[in-house]
């Protein structure tokens, strides 16, 4: 089986030009493979996500376009990181840790427009507030990783 190589490339949505980052595989040399690169995306940064059919089209998470391309050529020489799969592992680790959070704290706001006792609104409010928070640090994480691996400051 051949080998894979991983990168990182910048991706646009072109309805509404929503930009971001997606981790990537091809095959490393399509010799092996009837000439096939065998392209798959691993990873997708905030802002995209797969469509309901699974992981065959990226689609837009803002506008929902599945018009959302690949740029290529116009990123710094070495912009193509090659990435560990580990590091594309714990990142979208992070990131369904980071989505059940985000639902934990919707039902919680949920709850507090439906109780009346104060004590308990307030402790419902301020654990949704707690969990906003430790949502960011998961989203500030992830921002630094892909920084660390875009290049970007």
């Amino acid at each position: 089986m051949p080998g894979r190589e991983r990168y990182t490339a910048k991706i646009v949505c072109s309805v509404c030009g929503q930009t971001g980052i997606a981790k990537f595989s091809e095959v490393e040399n399509p010799i092996f493979n009837n000439g096939h690169l065998d392209l798959r995306v691993e990873w997708l940064g905030e802002g995209f996500r797969f469509d309901e059919h699974g992981k065959s089209k990226i689609a837009c998470a803002r506008c929902g376009s599945l018009n959302v391309t690949k740029e290529e050529g116009e990123q710094e020489e070495g912009a193509a990181v090659i990435i560990g799969a580990e590091k594309l592992a714990v990142l979208n680790h992070t990131q369904q840790i980071r989505e059940s959070l985000k639902i934990l704290q919707d039902r919680l706001l949920q709850e507090v427009e439906a109780i009346d006792e104060a004590e308990l609104r307030a402790i419902l409010q301020a654990s949704a507030s707690v969990i906003g928070g430790v949502e960011k640090l998961f989203k500030n994480y992830e921002e630094r990783e892909e920084n660390d691996i875009s290049g970007a400051p």
